[in-house]
């Protein structure tokens, strides 16, 4: 059988160009030819063999795809950066149209963030997440609005709870909360019903020692914040009343009189100073509704003593925790200029406390600003015998929120320059009052879904530099803060420290919205650093919390609290701070050293300065321990301090925190029982 034979491969001859690896871009003309390519530049070889002049290479898809994006991208921001310039001239429906479509991206990222981060973000804002009329309480309470503390408690006190389920380390049972609720976290006391007794004769008059008494207090103690009443007149007609020949009062009039006897009545007892046993302040009340709110006070024409009785009531109530006339004379004018001004700043407390939107829109006020002189202190007619005329025509007085960059150093200069007085005083406030109502109402209110968070910056940093223009415009007997090393003077006078607190309580608002915790991704599970922005504002939060608390006294003594600041919203202003370094604490979101470029205090932020843990965690122990002298005579002060002081307690172990020195439950019930002693 014959064998096989291998028979070799035939070899064939190489041609010059078949060894050449193929090209990767062939040439345009080949392309469309589907012509073999060599690739060589700046002709290829079969565009020299037909003679042409040009051989053109154009870009690869994918690369001219990406160089067009890049120009794309380019193009949009630009045109991103004109819009917004072009959105804040203009204002309006389109200004928020405009907005609306640039911060689209925005709101999508936000959306696909942790829940975890809204303790204090602009996030679900005007929302109702739970049943506001399951009980009692509930229906007390009502609804509190995002920029109330009692809802950034709430919110924290949430948030830790969902933490510690996942904790292996378990907070004590005792410190665990079954309902964490807002009715739940409302220190006031707006579940308790007030104790009206019945009323035989509305008409009674008290002794005249102490209504004397009572009056004195009144105007050293409440009027000069709120000036609803006209001093002077009110005073010549309540002399008249106990005189030999009596005048026979309206009923509104002696509601006005019985309010003023009750608040002062109200002072008396929590600051255990004056007719404390005499005065009778439920009584009061109950005669001062007896002979205001009657069954036709709905139908029948307002006039100015109603108002004064019902704003004074309103007044009441903040206390216990739950058009012009060119005919009218200067004094007269003046006083309801007062009384208008007196029931916004009213209004507003009222409105920063529950987070509830103001009901005084912007621009619905035509009233001007008062006279920051005395011509009502003294009881001297004639605005033009104080030299206020030729000032107000000199100054054109203007609030700072409407000042144009002009007019802020010569009114600044003409204010410093009139001599001090508590109209002076109440023309500051009412000024701060109506920059903390723009942030309020431009911050906080739900335009955010449509304005995007860029424009929230944007009046963020707004309201920051009208707050910059109030604060240097400040009269020297009222500036409160040393420019240069932020410390508290030493003297300190009711107004500079009422001024003080409205203030720093304006800064937190402000600041709050960016007091949270870094952006979580849900799917991933990826941290995202906060901005610069964003950590700068969250350190001026807390700055501002650390400066109110530096207000108070060392040395805790609650009549320092009765004597020298506005006693009725003092406990508000308190629990704003505490609240805000609660959650500072917890979050552990705001870098204690300020970043390069950001806008620092002095040395502020560096190891061991007033942002250290250290010095956080001792404010947040003198805030506790003024809750807790507090809490002695006033049981909203009283459900503060447990609030406070059982959260505080347990994040303290996670956190590693140092309590010694706190007061417990135990020891303030204790003092409850034993009358309220002295802290000591």
């Amino acid at each position: 059988m014959l064998q096989k034979v291998p028979i070799q491969r035939l070899r064939r001859e190489r041609r010059e160009n078949e060894g050449q690896q193929r090209t990767a871009r062939a040439c345009d003309t080949c392309r469309q030819r589907k012509m073999k390519c060599d690739g060589n530049r700046p002709m290829c070889t079969q565009c020299q063999a037909q003679g042409l002049a040009t051989c053109a290479y154009s870009e690869a898809k994918a690369v001219k795809v990406q160089r067009q994006l890049e120009s794309a991208n380019l193009k949009i921001k630009a045109y991103e950066e004109l819009l917004k310039d072009i959105s804040h001239r203009i204002g309006g429906f389109l200004a928020k149209r405009i907005a609306s479509i640039l911060n689209s991206e925005d709101q999508n990222n936000a959306s696909r963030a942790s829940s975890s981060s809204s303790i204090g973000s602009l996030d679900d804002i005007g929302t109702v997440s739970e049943d506001l009329n399951r009980s009692e309480e509930s229906r007390a309470t009502g609804y509190m609005g995002k920029n109330s503390e009692v809802t950034w408690m709430q919110r924290l006190e949430s948030d830790t709870t969902r933490q510690g389920e996942d904790s292996l380390e378990a907070p004590p049972q005792y410190l665990l909360r079954s309902d964490d609720s807002i009715a739940s976290m409302n220190y006031r006391l707006d579940h308790d019903r007030l104790s009206i007794p019945e009323v035989r004769n509305a008409f009674v008059l008290p002794p005249k020692a102490l209504a004397d008494q009572l009056f004195q207090i009144y105007f050293d103690k409440v009027h000069y914040s709120i000036p609803i009443i006209r001093q002077n007149l009110f005073m010549e007609q309540y002399n008249r009343l106990f005189s030999e020949s009596p005048i026979n009062p309206g009923r509104k009039w002696l509601a006005i009189f019985n309010m003023v006897l009750a608040i002062s009545s109200r002072f008396c007892r929590y600051s255990k100073q004056g007719a404390q046993g005499d005065a009778d302040e439920n009584m009061f009340f109950a005669r001062a509704k007896c002979l205001s709110i009657s069954e036709n006070v709905l139908y029948d024409h307002e006039d100015l003593q109603q108002v004064q009785a019902e704003a004074l009531m309103g007044f009441y109530f903040l206390a216990v925790s739950q058009i012009n006339s060119n005919k009218l004379d200067s004094e007269s004018n003046e006083s309801r200029k007062r009384l208008w001004w007196s029931i916004f700043h009213l209004e507003h407390l009222l409105s920063v406390m529950t987070g509830r939107a103001s009901c005084l829109g912007k621009g619905s006020c035509s009233a001007p600003p008062p006279l920051p002189t005395g011509i009502l202190e003294y009881g001297v007619p004639g605005v033009s015998q104080f030299g206020y005329e030729p000032l107000a025509q000199a100054c054109d007085i203007q609030w700072t929120i409407y000042q144009r960059h002009e007019q802020i150093g010569p009114q600044q200069a003409c204010l410093k320059s009139v001599a001090f007085s508590p109209s002076l005083y109440f023309f500051y406030l009412v000024d701060l009052s109506l920059i903390m109502h723009a942030i309020t109402d431009r911050v906080y209110s739900t335009d955010v879904f449509q304005d995007g968070w860029a424009q929230i910056k944007s009046r963020i940093g707004l309201y920051s530099k009208k707050m910059d223009q109030w604060l240097s415009g400040l009269h020297d007997s009222l500036v409160f803060e040393d420019i240069h090393d932020s410390t508290f003077p030493r003297s300190k006078s009711c107004y500079q420290v009422s001024l003080a607190l409205h203030y720093y309580s304006a800064r937190i608002v402000l600041n709050r919205p960016c007091l949270t915790r870094p952006h979580v991704d849900s799917k991933s599970g990826i941290r995202f650093p906060n901005s610069l922005f964003h950590d700068n504002t969250a350190l001026a939060c807390l700055r501002a919390s650390l400066a109110l608390i530096k207000i108070l006294p060392n040395q805790i003594e609650a009549g320092w609290v009765y004597n020298t600041t506005s006693w009725w919203s003092f406990l508000h202003f308190l629990m704003q701070a505490t609240i805000i370094m609660l959650i500072h604490m917890s979050v552990d979101s705001v870098p204690t050293k300020a970043e390069e470029g950001a806008k620092t205090e002095s040395s502020e932020g560096a190891v061991g300065s007033s942002e250290s843990p250290e010095i956080v965690l001792a404010a947040t122990k003198k805030a506790l321990h003024w809750l807790y002298c507090l809490g002695g005579s006033d049981e909203a002060a009283r459900r503060a301090f447990h609030i406070c002081n059982n959260y505080l307690h347990r994040i303290a172990p996670s956190k590693g925190l140092d309590l010694s020195g706190i007061p417990s439950n135990i020891d303030l019930s204790q003092t409850v029982q034993n009358g309220g002693k002295k802290l000591s």
